[in-house]
């Protein structure tokens, strides 16, 4: 039997960790249980969200994932996790601001390869804003310590990459609208006092939704997408 090195053991708690929030009775969203159940998501550790050598293989862990995923459209709810070891204990104020710096760096990596995913737009104050990959557009979902929405809240800063192409083949196929629904119902039962921000895609920027922090007032973005 293989000997466990300590990050091989770092990695198996840190996600048993994550499949138990995601497992949980009052966990919310129904499309990351079925993720989870069904083995459909992809899970890594890295060592410090906006350092130079964890953007790098992120951003090759993504275009693997991609070119595992994308020519299977009729699997729903795959998912890439990226949760980091560092920064520790970070609020949510915090972790929006590098949330934002992560995911410039990521981007100005990817840019230089590969332009926008043309089904969406790159103006993060746009109603049609997606982020984008490797010319694939991605939901972004922010999990963070100190983050005051249940759902959003996890022991490590993480990163939840959703393909967009998922949420489009659920739209064509009528089971959209119900699994959202839902979503909603468990989110205000999960924490009636706490207003969601959630809207459908093309209703408002999704870019706000992306840390889990609720926005009352004027939101300054610090992200910019690089023009060829």
């Amino acid at each position: 039997m293989k000997i466990k090195n300590n990050e091989d053991l770092q990695y198996d708690f840190y996600h048993d960790q994550f499949v138990s929030m995601i497992n949980s009775q009052a966990f919310p969203c129904i499309g990351a249980k079925v993720s989870i159940q069904k083995k459909v998501y992809t899970y890594k550790l890295y060592n410090e969200m906006c350092c130079d050598i964890s953007t790098k293989e992120v951003l090759q862990d993504v275009y693997q994932f991609i070119a595992e995923n994308i020519n299977n459209k009729t699997i729903p709810y795959k998912t890439f996790v990226a949760s980091f070891k560092l920064p520790i204990a970070v609020d949510e104020d915090n972790f929006e601001k590098i949330l934002w710096q992560q995911l410039q760096m990521l981007h100005n990596l990817d840019s230089k390869n590969y332009d926008w995913d043309q089904k969406v737009s790159n103006d993060v104050y746009s109603n049609e804003f997606s982020f984008s990959l490797g010319e694939h557009s991605f939901f972004i979902a922010g999990l963070c310590p100190g983050n005051r929405n249940i759902s959003r809240r996890f022991i490590l800063p993480t990163l939840v990459f959703n393909l967009h192409e998922q949420f489009d083949y659920l739209r064509e196929n009528n089971k959209f609208a119900p699994m959202r629904n839902a979503i909603r119902k468990r989110n205000s039962l999960l924490q009636p006092d706490l207003l969601s921000h959630a809207d459908d895609f093309g209703n408002s920027p999704e870019s706000k939704q992306y840390s889990g922090k609720f926005h009352t007032g004027e939101w300054i973005c610090p992200f910019i997408a690089n023009k060829k």
